[in-house]
């Protein structure tokens, strides 16, 4: 085909401007369809949505307001919602009428409708109620909080009674319940409002999604369906809206009633505490309620002793009737089969219910016996409760308070335990009541079924008694605690500092009487072995480090004092002495450890406990010790060393200055004390130089030079050696001419000296040596030294020069790097 130029140029011309138009047309029908959706207030003039569905605006469900609307003006504006939706109501077809649904609606959809919109009815009149209450509650706080700055305080005089201040605590206790049950039902609004608003949101979407569907609809059977499914989404958000608007009016309607319920708490606790400071227990109040219990002990203790009988009672014709029961079914044949157990059913129905009787009447006076217990407390709580109020120490308001924390413990759990029984005998009561409603003349004894549910309904009275009397001593004990708290904050600081000082008192009492172990004590009385325990405490412990310390201290003054008067009874016995000391200073402490466990009734069966520790540790800790301890007193017994003798241990030589328990004293030559083990002197050789003999022999060498006439020389030493006054006569001193030397005669003098005399025998020695040189100088003898001659055998004679001294200073020659 053939298309001329001019025309293909005016249609290349025309094609942008083409374009452009027709993005307008469809920006135009776009614009056109938002118009149609957000004015027409009803579907396509060709397929129109029921009016009760659609007629009202979200103007009506929100409204547009800088600041949150007052309680009037949100019940009004949900009165207009719920006259709204009443009207649609009214409008929209009964639900039993067989009207025709509207065009491509489900039976589905059309039934959701009708549920939504009930739901929001019930919705907007549950907003309604919570903000009526709302309403109340703010009333309620202005005039609590007005009656707070009213009251100052009781128009009657103090002091008030006991009752009175109790009564005031009690109905504390009662708010702070009211409080609990008042959190946990905001906790659970506070849930279920997360829960609706976590549903509204996927509500919101999808409400978006189906205006975006409509939008896109083309075509008339398209656009009714979208417009249908988008009022449907539309009615789902605003019942999910409902729903959040009215479980958060009912979220700020019980916050606000917790928060008048503590006010109230307050003013309560307020009124109480001043009671409480103005009327202390008084010894009046504290006897009236003493009686009172005391009355209700004496009640109880009848109605435990009336019971017992019956329990014991309701027992033997238990046990009668089961005797019975098994008689009777001996002599019955087995052959007999289903009649015969027929005649035993009603013995059988019978055991059966003395069973249920017996189990409740011991179930009876177990409840019983725990009235007397919580009777018995409430008695010790009037007590010590009066004692406190005497006591003005905060240690004993803390042990009040450590004490009734334990009973209001102990009290809870019986409550806890007796609230179990109760559900299980209400169980118990619903079946019996519903067994004997549905009773038919073939069940049996009716009147034994009668006599069950009885036993149960008593059981369940003795169980209302026993969670009265839990409730009434949690009441008076947590009434305690709160006088209490307030007494101690109340302390003057002389009342804290006894406390203190009382509580350190405490603790260290604990710490003395802490149990270290338990010892058995066997006694023989009249012939018979009794067997006992007695405690070894910390206190004990220290008892008798204290005592064997300070005997101790006694013994060993005492015996530093009886060593001297020993050694001064023994003279020339040091060691004997030694050992009478040792065994009397070592039975004194064995004494003295008898002694001090006696005084604090320690018996001395706890070595036989503690002996195998005991081994031990001198098997390898005391091992030495003792090792150097029995070698002391073997060489006190054997005397191998004694006092003042002369020893040589390992090249140690001395003087022994002492036998010690562990180790001996030795005193060298030179003045240093040197301490030696005992077990040294038995287990390495030992030289003892004074052991049988203080006399030592001594020798002194000596050279005379040839030429001296030897007889001259021996009257000279025997002169110089005799006249010494430390040199013993007997045995007399030897001179030899021991040896013809190289260059001299030699000299061997041998002297006696008494070492208990002279103990420096080198003193001895060395004076001896200078007296025979003064002799041998005044007779011309001469000490030889050691002399060597010198032969040169030569070949020429030896030239011998004297050179001159030089004047001038001879350089010192250069040193070699």
């Amino acid at each position: 085909m053939h298309v001329p130029g001019d025309v293909l140029g005016t249609v290349v011309a025309m094609r942008p401007w083409c374009l452009r138009a027709r993005r307008f047309r469809l920006a135009g029908g776009v614009a056109l369809g938002l118009l149609l959706v957000l004015c027409l207030p009803s579907p396509c003039a060709w397929a129109q949505t029921p009016k009760w569905l659609t007629s009202g605006s979200q103007a009506t469900e929100q409204r547009a307001s800088a600041t949150e609307p007052s309680l009037k003006e949100q019940m009004a504006a949900v009165h207009e919602r719920l006259d709204a939706l009443r009207k649609r109501l009214a409008e929209s077809p009964p639900a039993e009428s067989n009207a025709p649904l509207p065009a491509r609606v489900t039976s589905e959809e059309w039934t959701e409708v009708r549920h939504l919109l009930g739901g929001m009815e019930i919705q907007y009149h549950k907003h309604l109620d919570s903000l009526r209450a709302l309403e109340e509650v703010r009333r309620s706080q202005q005039e609590l909080k007005q009656e707070g700055e009213r009251w100052q305080r009781f128009t009657e005089p103090p002091p008030y009674p006991v009752s009175f201040v109790d009564d005031l605590w009690n109905q504390v206790r009662a708010k702070d319940r009211e409080i609990q049950v008042g959190r946990v039902d905001l906790e659970f609004i506070e849930s279920l409002l997360d829960d609706a608003r976590a549903q509204l949101k996927p509500v919101r979407q999808a409400l978006r999604q189906a205006d975006e569907r409509l939008a896109a609809a083309r075509g008339t059977g398209e656009v009714v369906r979208a417009r249908w499914l988008r009022d449907l989404a539309e009615l789902r958000s605003r019942h999910a809206e409902a729903t959040v608007a009215a479980l958060e009016s009912e979220r700020q309607r019980k916050t606000e009633a917790l928060a008048y319920r503590l006010g109230e708490r307050d003013l309560l606790q307020r009124k109480a505490l001043t009671a409480l400071r103005l009327s202390p227990l008084s010894e009046g109040d504290r006897d009236a309620k003493l009686a009172v219990l005391a009355d209700e002990q004496r009640e109880i203790r009848a109605e435990i002793e009336r019971m017992a009988t019956e329990e014991k009672k309701t027992q033997d014709q238990l046990h009668a009737a089961r005797e019975e029961l098994r008689e009777r079914s001996a002599r019955r044949p087995p052959a007999e089969g289903q009649g015969a157990r027929d005649d035993l059913a009603p013995l059988q129905q019978k055991l059966d219910t003395l069973k249920v009787e017996a189990d409740l009447a011991n179930f009876v006076l177990r409840m019983l016996r725990l009235l007397h217990q919580a009777n018995g407390i409430q008695v010790q709580t009037w007590e010590r409760r009066y004692r406190l109020e005497q006591e003005k120490s905060t240690k004993a308001i803390d042990d009040a308070v450590a004490s009734s924390t334990q009973s209001l413990d102990r009290v809870r759990l019986l409550r806890a335990h007796v609230l179990s029984e109760f559900d299980l005998m209400q169980r118990r009561l619903d079946f019996q009541r519903r067994r004997l409603a549905a009773w038919q003349p073939g069940d049996g004894e009716r009147s034994l079924a009668e006599r069950e549910l009885g036993a149960y309904e008593r059981g369940e009275v003795f169980l209302r008694r026993v969670l009265a009397k839990a409730d009434e001593v949690d009441a008076l004990l947590s009434n305690w605690q709160e006088g209490m708290r307030l007494q101690r904050e109340a302390s003057s600081l002389v009342e804290r500092m006894r406390g203190l000082i009382a509580t350190f008192a405490e603790v260290a009492g604990q710490f003395w009487n802490f149990e270290l172990v338990a010892v058995e004590d066997r006694i023989i009385v009249e012939g018979r072995e009794l067997v006992g325990k007695r405690s070894v405490t910390l206190g004990k412990i220290l008892q008798v480090v204290l005592i064997v310390v300070v005997g101790l201290w006694l013994t060993v003054y005492l015996a530093a004092r009886g060593r001297r008067i020993m050694l001064r009874l023994y003279p020339g016995n040091e060691s004997r002495a030694l050992l009478i000391h040792r065994v009397l200073v070592l039975l004194a402490g064995v004494g003295l450890i008898v002694f001090a466990l006696g005084t604090v009734n320690i018996p001395l069966t706890v070595f036989a406990f503690l002996g195998g520790a005991l081994a031990i540790a001198a098997g390898f800790g005391a091992q030495n010790i003792l090792n150097n301890f029995i070698s002391g007193l073997i060489l006190l017994i054997e005397r191998p060393i004694k006092l003042n003798d002369i020893v040589e241990v390992e090249g140690i030589r001395g003087h022994v200055t002492n036998i010690g328990s562990r180790c001996c004293h030795v005193r060298r030559f030179d003045g240093i004390d040197m301490l030696i083990p005992n077990s040294s002197f038995l287990e390495k050789s030992v030289t003892n130089w004074t052991l049988s003999d203080p006399r030592l022999r001594f020798t002194v060498n000596l050279r005379a030079a040839y030429g001296s006439t030897i007889r001259e020389v021996v009257a000279l030493i025997k002169l110089g050696v005799e006249h010494h006054p430390r040199v013993l006569k007997d045995p007399a001193p030897e001179i030899y001419l021991q040896n013809f030397g190289e260059s001299a005669f030699e000299f061997r003098v041998d002297v006696w000296v008494d070492i208990a005399v002279e103990s420096n025998w080198q003193r001895v020695v060395s004076d001896l040596r200078v007296r025979i040189d003064e002799l041998f100088r005044e007779a011309g003898i001469v000490i030889a030294f050691p002399q060597r001659d010198i032969h040169l055998d030569v070949v020429q004679p030896i030239k011998i020069e004297m050179p001159q001294a030089r004047s001038e200073p001879v350089e010192p020659s250069p040193r070699v790097r």
